[in-house]
């Protein structure tokens, strides 16, 4: 299995409301390195409106090559700016997910997997995300699970949710299964009740 490892938030300067590339060039990357130069997926974010906290996603992409090289290409900060010009914001944050070193060399599959997973998420959060690819929202939910809409779980509801070990917003929380440590191929390990 391969297990990206996030970065923290990194302060993206913006110079007027918006990203200007020789600042990106020769302060940014600079001041962040060796990151620019790992691969794997990045996610922007601007704060939150109308005194809510957090951070809202706004690009999730993707990077078999450096990050650097593909994370502020033109076109990508015509598109950021031009978000940033008709929803102005305090700050932009960028946080990358670092494909882990792999004797095997990159997992583009699992980088496009990744993608696609955290492109479903933020537009959950965000549906006015700028990028579209994989955004169509999944056309099923389950009652007081996951995408059922209003209202109080039923009991059986939140004993899917006890089962699946889910939070209340659809996701899963942790593994209760244990598989031999790095054999990421291994069959679960029966309990002794079985």
């Amino acid at each position: 299995m391969i297990v990206f490892t996030p970065t923290k938030m990194l302060d993206v300067p913006l110079s007027k409301g918006q990203i200007d590339p020789r600042v990106i060039r020769q302060e940014f990357w600079p001041g962040v390195s060796p990151l620019g130069d790992k691969a794997g997926c990045y996610i922007f974010a601007v704060p939150q409106k109308y005194g809510l906290a957090g951070l809202l996603p706004i690009y999730v992409g993707k990077s078999v090559r450096p990050l650097m090289q593909e994370c502020f290409t033109p076109e990508k900060i015509a598109k950021l700016n031009h978000y940033l010009l008709h929803h102005p914001a305090t700050s932009l944050s960028l946080l990358l997910l670092i494909h882990p070193p792999n004797k095997h060399g990159l997992n583009r599959t699992a980088i496009s997997d990744l993608e696609k997973s955290l492109i479903k998420m933020a537009v959950s959060v965000n549906p006015n995300l700028i990028n579209k690819r994989n955004t169509r929202p999944d056309g099923w939910g389950i009652s007081g699970v996951i995408r059922g809409g209003p209202g109080k779980p039923s009991e059986g509801a939140r004993q899917l949710r006890a089962l699946l070990d889910m939070d209340g917003e659809g996701k899963i929380r942790k593994s209760r299964v244990k598989t031999a440590p790095d054999d990421e191929d291994a069959a679960p390990i029966p309990s002794e009740a079985s």
